[in-house]
């Protein structure tokens, strides 16, 4: 009895394992777009290496832009309306700057936000 237990558990207990693991992983993606957002756009500087990012929270109704360069947080808009915004993000030739430009979706005109990487401040925005 003991045998057979063995012969047919420890393949069963695999099989279950890989079952729900396939059932449970939706809802791990699911939960990481609510709480981490989805990423919209990704650039590196070349030569420097930096990377500058944006993601989108989605709400209810609206979502939340986020723009970041190397991992840190440098703008976030509050609620903007569902869908393309039409965001970029351009690279300087040397990768100092990055320009990061949003539509006219947001704030009903079109914003563009320059990033110094060497002082780390936002340079101008329109």
């Amino acid at each position: 009895m003991k045998d057979i237990f063995k012969k047919f558990a420890y393949p069963l207990c695999f099989i279950l394992g890989i079952v729900f693991s396939f059932l449970i992983s939706p809802v791990f993606n699911f939960l990481g777009i609510l709480v981490w957002g989805v990423e919209i756009q990704s650039a590196e500087s070349f030569p420097m290496g930096h990377t500058a990012k944006i993601r989108t929270r989605p709400g209810l109704g609206d979502q939340t832009i986020y723009f970041e360069v190397d991992r840190k947080l440098i703008w976030q808009s509050g609620d903007a309306a569902p869908g393309d915004l039409n965001e970029k993000i351009i690279w300087d030739k040397i990768g100092r700057y990055v320009t990061f430009e949003i539509g006219e979706n947001i704030y009903d005109k079109k914003s563009v936000f320059v990033y110094d990487l060497e002082s780390e401040t936002l340079v101008r925005e329109q």
